[in-house]
């Protein structure tokens, strides 16, 4: 256990506001190793106490621990940054030069549900000024259909979807074979991430050796998805925020072949497009 973190934040549209801690934990995460927790309470000062009797997780991906979030920023946003990695593997993962990466830069804050407040995290609003031009793959997946769509590569992008299906897959392949699958399912109220054969995974055994869960909030008529992706992560946020998960990958070539998979009777998948992001590397760096 390590890595606390302790902060104050409003509740969206609500003249109220709690006391949030974050706690990193090794093993014990919902998919196995390292993973974070957090608790709403308040604190007196010296003191933070909490009646919260269930289990809240920041992430349900395997691969982020020990964020943190700064103080002073911007606008007094609550920006968190996590260590993309997993303590099961993280010794082993078949990368050159350095090992593993930071999560995208994420506003925190807290909403009202049916379920109580919750802690919703999104992209920071800056990644926007990476986005290209988008590019509209297709309208619409009909019920019991699928499509797809050929790329130069889908790393380094954001892919955006809408669903009022109740079963969908999105499958992001390459012509080695390789494949990361998305199962989003409402009837069971969940997501499942599928790395099995998703390129390197024999490093260690942990890593590649079955489906990742998280739990969506059932009744939901309507499912945003927004997946960032770079050479070697994709994350994923669900319903602007509520739901994350964060996953390592690593494809021996870049995917290139997009295919949504409607499996539901009735219900459509719409709203689909891909942009590519700018690189945030200098393109003419200077030695120092």
């Amino acid at each position: 256990m390590g890595m606390p973190d302790l902060f104050l934040l409003p509740v969206e549209g609500m003249e109220e506001e709690h006391w949030v801690m974050t706690i990193s934990i090794n093993p014990g995460a919902p998919n196995g190793g390292s993973g974070t927790q957090y608790f709403l309470g308040d604190f007196d000062g010296k003191t933070f106490t909490s009646d919260q009797e269930e289990t809240l997780w920041l992430d349900y991906g395997t691969d982020n621990y020990a964020g943190v979030t700064y103080n002073n920023t911007p606008n007094n946003r609550r920006i968190f940054i996590g260590w993309m990695s997993n303590w099961e593997y993280a010794r082993q993962t078949p990368t050159e030069i350095w090992r593993s990466a930071l999560t995208l830069p994420r506003t925190l804050s807290l909403v009202s549900t049916e379920e109580g407040i919750r802690l919703r995290q999104q992209p920071l609003v800056e990644l926007q000024n990476l986005e290209t031009e988008t590019e509209i793959v297709m309208q619409e997946v009909p019920s019991s259909s699928e499509r797809d769509a050929v790329f130069a590569a889908l790393q380094q992008s954001k892919i955006s979807l809408r669903s009022t299906s109740d079963n969908f897959h999105l499958v992001l392949s390459n012509d080695s074979g390789e494949e990361l699958v998305y199962k989003f399912n409402q009837k069971t109220a969940s997501v499942l991430v599928d790395r099995i054969q998703s390129g390197v995974t024999d490093f260690n055994p942990e890593y590649g050796n079955r489906q990742h869960y998280m739990p969506l909030d059932s009744g939901q008529e309507v499912l945003d998805v927004e997946l960032y992706l770079d050479q070697s992560s994709a994350e994923l946020f669900i319903n602007k925020g509520m739901g994350v998960m964060t996953s390592q990958v690593f494809p021996r070539s870049p995917y290139t072949k997009m295919t949504i998979k409607n499996l539901a009777p009735s219900g459509i998948v719409e709203g689909i497009e891909v942009k590519e992001l700018d690189n945030v590397w200098r393109k003419n760096p200077q030695v120092y």
